[in-house]
């Protein structure tokens, strides 16, 4: 099987934007497309519903996560 092509992005290109797609932000974190609506939908992945379909994450907390500094570190919505 090849390795995957694209990790995601890096903490220098995300800390430019102020939300992502889910899959960008799953791909941040290691994760595939299909975790990581997996991990939005049981509110592992932090996330924000704007209109009645789109959902992005915030880059923001995204950070956090991935620096460990997001309170409830591992538990769902735990700094919502």
């Amino acid at each position: 099987m090849p390795a995957p092509t694209h990790t995601g992005p890096s903490l220098d290109e995300l800390r430019e934007l102020t939300v992502v797609d889910v899959p960008t932000g799953g791909a941040a974190l290691g994760l595939s497309r299909s975790a990581s609506y997996r991990a939005a939908e049981r509110g592992y992945l932090p996330t924000i519903k704007l209109g009645d379909r789109r959902v992005v994450v915030p880059v923001a907390r995204l950070l956090a996560m991935l620096e460990g500094t997001e309170a409830g570190e591992g538990t769902p919505n735990a700094a919502a």
